[in-house]
């Protein structure tokens, strides 16, 4: 404070008396608290670091000048923490906006692999005979096959094979082969058999070829017709409905 400030303020606490002067005091003193509780109270909203820093200039003001209150070194400590606190909220607020537009991406790119053809490939499957040669493509005797890309112990990626569980007595001639993109073959296979599903699996240690190598999201299905072409995509946890129109085939997801 200058010298000429601090003379204009003598000349205005002349006209004031004591308990007048010491009221000012104390009311002055609480401003670095208030700031510091309303700025961690806002702290989830980022406003922390709008009061925060004013709480701050309050208390450092304050102490500067002798005044030594509790309130003073609390609202100094609470805008701080307002602060630190809001910082904090901005980083998590933007992990989790990085988060859903990544999914977004990721969701957008899986559907747009829709009539991309899959390279024919041999992969060891284990199944309820142990592991054997399965070629990932549309054969075997199954005009189509499905692939289901999981995360065992994942409540989504559970629930869609329970739901493929109740559904694949009905569609004898789609193939299924479950995916663990990124667990052994061994717990995925224990992941299909307590979904009540009994098919083969593989593990994240397997190689696939594109576009299929790049599952981002699980749970996801992936149909391959009969010519190795990708006939439908989807990424993320889906109801029953569109589950069954996946394995039915193009014709009945146009209903």
């Amino acid at each position: 404070m200058t010298a000429e400030a601090q003379q204009c303020s003598a000349e205005a606490d002349d006209g004031l008396a004591p308990e007048d002067l010491a009221w000012r005091a104390r009311r002055s003193t609480l401003a670095p608290l208030a700031f510091g509780v309303i700025g961690l109270t806002a702290s989830p909203l980022l406003l922390g670091l709008v009061f925060g820093p004013i709480g701050l200039r309050a208390g450092i003001d304050l102490w500067r000048s002798g005044i030594r209150r509790g309130s003073v070194v609390v609202g100094i400590s609470a805008s701080m923490l307002a602060v630190v606190c809001s910082v904090i909220a901005a980083v998590l607020w933007g992990s989790v906006l990085a988060g859903v537009l990544l999914t977004r991406d990721a969701l957008r790119e899986t559907e747009r692999w829709v009539g991309m053809p899959v390279p024919a490939v041999e992969v060891a499957a284990r199944g309820a005979d142990g592991d054997r040669s399965r070629r990932i493509a549309a054969g075997e005797g199954r005009a189509r096959l499905a692939l289901v890309f999981i995360t065992p112990e994942h409540e989504a990626s559970d629930e869609t094979l329970r739901i493929l569980a109740e559904l694949s007595p009905s569609f004898p001639s789609v193939g299924l082969l479950v995916v663990g993109t990124q667990s052994s073959v061994d717990a995925t296979r224990r992941a299909v058999l307590h979904s009540g599903l009994d098919v083969e699996a593989i593990g994240g240690e397997t190689a696939l070829p594109a576009p299929i190598d790049a599952v981002a999201i699980t749970p996801t299905i992936v149909v391959i017709d009969r010519d190795g072409r990708i006939e439908s995509a989807a990424s993320g946890g889906r109801p029953a409905a569109e589950i069954k129109r996946m394995l039915e085939g193009p014709a009945a997801s146009m209903r």
